[in-house]
């Protein structure tokens, strides 16, 4: 496989004045970082629906017009969730007020109050209906329901769930009950694992533990918006670099996916001045309502000319990049190859990967048959930990790290959007096949992203 490695890098090393120039730029200048500054400290979280969402996209789309891009709005519906008030009481043993966050879809519900019980994964195999009937499931860290899951226990008879923190610190973490925007059959909200690992023990411990719950959150249609940015290029292919904008609203959205957004802006620049002629014509879209279900991204995969699409490269929270992934698509594997080897000292630490994974704007692409890439790159340190929470602040972001990642990301694009391989979209029949060998045909069809 190295010899197919080899017999491309003339290609990168022929391209490498532009790519020199562009990594130079960004190291040297930052601009990811104040860019992310600017929407972070200016405009806050990025939730679809907030006014922080709308200043943000609005200052963005001027960043690109005044780049000299050509750009437009890319405007579709979807199932829209409001937060608004959430309220959760500890009744017993001790009388408290609880910091909980409501899961996405879950709506508006009378006022609560029930006992609770505690199910961990060893307790699904034994549950007994009728003894939780009328309760509040405590869940132990990293058990969730489906949507179907949460229905056949609604018609058990609980009230609602509560789902403890993987993570300690007094940390609330947001994110969705489902990714269909159908209402959640009852209140679920997500609580600290310290006041989860509290009840917890107090409910093992045979104490009678009440809790009362409470929200105003709405469900609503709501309009997205997709942001575009054309570089054109000369072979009627293109290359889409995409990055989800909108943010939870805990934070400022910093870390998740804050960095995405302006190393893909800074990536925009960076081609723009030292790359304008590109073999493929690169778009640089800004996907909405990830968070919420890829609403943004399964919307873009309609589009009648999807077979136009050479590859796609997603930015989802992009630390210091380590490996490159080919998400199943072995013809990808040959050109990952090359640009690995044209690195020289930045080379990637990790073995180039050929392994799907599903969650992020990527997986509508991916699973319509269109070559993917994405990057491993985690955050060093503790930032990763604070996604979807009040820590997700641009204080937990180092500006060289995202400096020299948008450098990196520059890089590849710059490569994707000269590579000459002959990349083509898969057919229904082999997308199917290698996402079934992944063992993600349960998750994507839960998510409504399956090929069909």
């Amino acid at each position: 496989m190295r010899l197919a490695f080899l017999c491309l890098l003339p290609m990168f090393v022929f391209a490498q004045p532009a790519r020199f120039a562009m990594v130079g730029d960004a190291v040297l200048t930052h601009g990811a970082y104040e860019a992310l500054s600017t929407m972070s400290e200016e405009f806050g979280a990025r939730m679809v629906g907030t006014e922080g969402h709308t200043a943000s996209l609005n200052w963005l789309e001027a960043e690109l017009v005044a780049l000299g891009l050509e750009v437009r709005r890319e405007p579709f519906p979807f199932p829209g969730w409001t937060r608004n008030e959430n309220m959760l009481e500890l009744i017993a043993p001790e009388a408290r007020r609880l910091p909980a966050a409501a899961l996405g879809y879950v709506g508006a519900h009378d006022t609560l109050t029930a006992p609770v019980a505690y199910l961990d994964r060893a307790g699904l195999e034994t549950l007994d209906p009728a003894a939780v009937s009328g309760h509040v499931l405590l869940l132990a860290p990293n058990l969730t329901f489906t949507l179907d899951e949460q229905t056949l226990l609604a018609q058990t008879g609980i009230q609602g769930l509560l789902l403890t923190n993987r993570i300690a610190g007094n940390q609330l973490l947001a994110r969705t009950s489902n990714r269909t925007g159908q209402p959640a059959p009852f209140p679920i909200f997500s609580v600290t694992q310290e006041d989860g690992y509290a009840m917890r023990d107090a409910v093992l411990a045979g104490d009678s533990v009440r809790v009362r719950m409470a929200t105003t959150a709405e469900l609503s249609l709501m309009m997205g918006e997709n942001l575009i940015a054309t570089l054109p290029g000369t072979s009627g292919k293109r290359v889409v670099v995409g990055a989800h904008f909108d943010s939870w609203d805990l934070g400022q959205g910093a870390i998740d996916n804050g960095t995405g957004v302006a190393q893909l802006l800074d990536t925009a620049r960076l081609m723009a001045t030292h790359s304008p002629e590109n073999r493929h014509t690169v778009e640089f879209i800004w996907f909405d309502a990830e968070e919420h279900g890829l609403w943004g991204s399964r919307y873009h995969v309609r589009r009648p000319d999807l077979d136009s699409v050479h590859v796609m490269f997603n930015l989802d929270m992009v630390g210091t990049p380590s490996g490159l992934n080919a998400m199943g698509f072995d013809a990808l594997v040959p050109v990952l190859g090359a640009l690995d080897e044209s690195l020289g000292a930045w080379a990637m630490t990790r073995p180039l990967a050929n392994e799907p994974w599903a969650g992020s704007d990527h997986q509508p692409f991916m699973a319509q048959g269109v070559p993917a890439v994405t990057f491993y790159a985690p955050f060093a340190g503790e930032t990763g930990r604070h996604y979807h929470s009040t820590g997700d602040t641009i204080d937990k972001i180092d500006p060289q790290a995202l400096a020299e990642a948008t450098a990196l990301i520059a890089a590849t694009t710059h490569a994707l959007a000269n590579d000459d391989s002959g990349l083509r979209r898969l057919t229904v029949a082999e997308t199917t096949t290698m996402l079934r060998e992944a063992g993600l045909e349960q998750r994507m069809r839960i998510m409504g992203t399956w090929p069909e």
